[in-house]
């Protein structure tokens, strides 16, 4: 098996694992439950589920008199610390978001999953999604960067970073007058300038 085709299952049984434990976290569910929200057939539910309950990260139990799954503390403690993504990403699910990922095209490692739900005004055709590829170019320079400033020689391990756009909150900055933005983002950027100071002391 090549390993592009072995990367992609493995990111789909991750993916799948997550969407469980997201469910499990807000209670006991069924077997029958857990097909609905995964979308995976007998087998596939099953050969997941039997991992899991293997690792420790679930267990089966009666529940309203019905053998139900649920998340165990081990669970818990390992996929804690990404509940609020994992949430987030499910409930943009369950509203009919759609997901596309821009593989490793360049090489660089850096790569790019969008998840995005957004209602565009009556008669207006959504536009693509350009800032993808450019966000990878931002963050491949950065990265170029920080290792020249700093004289790193090796470095390895994954790193996921997460932003959102909220257009709720986005659109009304944007509708303000430049003077009003200016100034907002001056404050925004002396946050941030102060934060990278914590850090790099």
């Amino acid at each position: 098996m090549g390993s592009e085709p072995y990367r992609r299952q493995k990111e789909t049984k991750d993916r799948n694992r997550h969407i469980i434990l997201a469910q499990l976290e807000r209670g006991p569910k069924r077997f029958v439950d857990l097909r609905t929200s995964t979308h995976l057939s007998d087998t596939g539910l099953s050969e997941i589920l039997k991992e899991m309950t293997k690792l420790s990260l679930i267990e089966k139990k009666i529940f309203q008199g019905h053998e139900a799954y649920s998340i165990t503390q081990n669970g818990i403690e390992r996929f804690g610390e990404s509940w609020y993504l994992l949430f987030e990403i499910f409930e943009m699910k369950e509203q009919g978001a759609t997901y596309n990922q821009n593989g490793d095209i360049t090489g660089w490692g850096i790569k790019t999953d969008l998840i995005k739900k957004i209602t565009w005004d009556d008669g207006i055709v959504p536009p693509p999604v350009p800032f993808s590829h450019s966000l990878e170019k931002a963050v491949f320079r950065e990265i170029k960067k920080k290792i020249a400033k700093y004289k790193i020689k090796n470095v390895s391990g994954k790193v996921i970073l997460s932003f959102e756009i909220d257009y709720d909150k986005l659109m009304p900055f944007l509708r303000m007058g430049k003077s009003a933005q200016r100034r907002k983002l001056q404050s925004v950027e002396q946050s941030f300038a102060e934060a990278q100071r914590v850090v790099e002391s």
